[in-house]
């Protein structure tokens, strides 16, 4: 039996067997034709113990296989066990990643996008601090953008203390020449 090397010696008695069972019975059957009943009765009591021994082999072959199928059955229900809880580990890991990066993504893209939209909502109406910076120390693109709108802030302050002082200068520069104008 190449099938299972295990049941080699069974399946080797199996057929032995088989092979006396078979060659009672064509005796039986000769001794029946040619010899008559009495003859055939008793090659009958041969017949049947070699029934009795294929039925015995038949049997313990049946047990030895049901044993293996039960071991087989026992191991694949251990490994789906440890499947499903290695999936169940893997599935929980990935969980954990997706969070972590939900978390890294919120905190290195969306907060900066949040804080930048905000500031340009100030601007539009009207309410912006010019001494806002938003000092974002990465090396990645949103750095980059909040890099260039802190330089164009500080340049848009000094227009602004420069347009304040011309305003001021003007304005002193206006009342004098209103104050000589009126004396």
């Amino acid at each position: 039996m190449k099938l299972n090397p295990k049941l080699e010696q069974q399946s080797t008695n199996l057929k032995s067997s088989f092979k006396q069972y078979y060659l009672v019975g064509q005796k039986m059957a000769h001794d029946y034709i040619n010899e008559g009943p009495g003859k055939g009765n008793q090659t009958m009591a041969e017949f049947d113990q070699a029934a009795e021994r294929l039925h015995t082999r038949v049997a313990a072959l049946a047990d030895k296989i049901e044993a293996q199928l039960k071991q087989g059955l026992s191991e694949q229900k251990e490994v789906t066990s440890n499947n499903s809880t290695q999936s169940i580990i893997a599935i929980g890991l990935l969980i954990l990643f997706l969070f972590a990066a939900a978390i890294g993504i919120q905190t290195l893209l969306l907060s900066p996008l949040l804080r930048l939209k905000e500031i340009i909502s100030h601007f539009n109406d009207g309410s912006a601090n010019l001494d806002y910076r938003f000092n974002h120390q990465n090396s990645d693109e949103i750095a980059d953008i909040t890099n260039e709108l802190d330089r164009f802030f500080n340049t848009l302050q000094n227009i602004t203390v420069q347009l304040d002082t011309q305003a001021t200068e003007l304005s002193n520069e206006v009342n004098a020449t209103a104050s000589t104008a009126y004396q």
